[in-house]
């Protein structure tokens, strides 16, 4: 298994049987839907693109606003990407997406997290579309194109932890016969998909055209890192060779510094 599968954002519990990194998910699946995989996974990409869609416009006050639309055009290739990927390929990756977010985390402490970065995210959103109604920030065209150019790599990185972990996913679960990752972005850092996950957020206010915006990433930050911490005290208790793999990785997020 390995440190990050799990957002963010591109965003642990403690079950018998599960215990998941990266957004780690503790806790087998629960009930047993009887949607098909593909209609489960199109509802939430739906809900997921048409919340963002209503907040910033909503909040801009206008549809005339194209650094909105280009964004949220960008987030659809790696998202396709990693939807066929795990339909053709690793259909118990997405079973396991989805039921965590159908069912949520099982322990306080992760619902809250979880609950504290939804705020946090929306209102990043809602202060963006405010700043393009009132026009409070002037952020130059290149950095706006090169801040949605980061935006979508950060997703796009978290599409490549998908393809190398199928562990991973948004909570902290360990699942039977799993084991640790240490191939691909796992050589680098410990928690690939939180690195794109941050990645991405980092440059969303100024790819929407947002200085203001930016007051949001610091907390965003901060959940992220108290996350991370949490979940390597529990996979290094409990994840045979998660310790070891801490000695050989050093760094969670960014390569040579943290």
């Amino acid at each position: 298994m390995s440190p990050d599968c799990g957002i963010g954002s591109d965003f642990c519990g403690t079950s018998p049987g599960t215990c998941r990194t990266d957004g780690l998910s503790v806790g087998l699946v629960g009930t047993k839907p009887t949607s098909s995989l593909e209609s489960r996974l199109l509802r939430s990409n739906v809900r997921e693109f048409g919340v963002q869609a209503v907040v910033l416009f909503a909040a801009a006050g206008t549809f005339r606003y194209w650094q909105a639309w280009t964004v949220l055009a960008l987030r659809i290739v790696p998202y396709v990407l990693a939807n066929v990927y795990m339909i053709r390929h690793d259909r118990e990756l997405l079973r396991r997406r989805l039921a965590v977010e159908e069912e949520g985390e099982k322990e306080t402490v992760h619902r809250v997290f979880f609950a504290l970065l939804i705020v946090v995210g929306v209102a990043l959103l809602v202060v963006a579309g405010l700043d393009r109604r009132f026009g409070w920030s002037e952020v130059p065209l290149p950095v706006e194109l090169g801040a949605c150019a980061v935006s979508t790599a950060g997703l796009f990185l978290i599409y490549r932890v998908f393809r190398e972990n199928t562990y991973c996913s948004s909570v902290v679960e360990l699942r039977e016969h799993q084991t640790v990752i240490s191939t691909g972005p796992y050589r680098l850092v410990r928690h690939p998909m939180y690195a794109g996950g941050l990645l991405g957020a980092a440059a969303l206010p100024l790819a929407l055209g947002s200085y203001v915006a930016a007051v949001f990433v610091l907390p965003v930050v901060v959940l992220h890192v108290v996350r991370i911490l949490a979940e390597e005290t529990f996979l290094a208790a409990r994840l045979p060779g998660y310790a070891d793999y801490m000695k050989t990785t050093r760094k969670r997020l960014v390569p040579g510094v943290w």
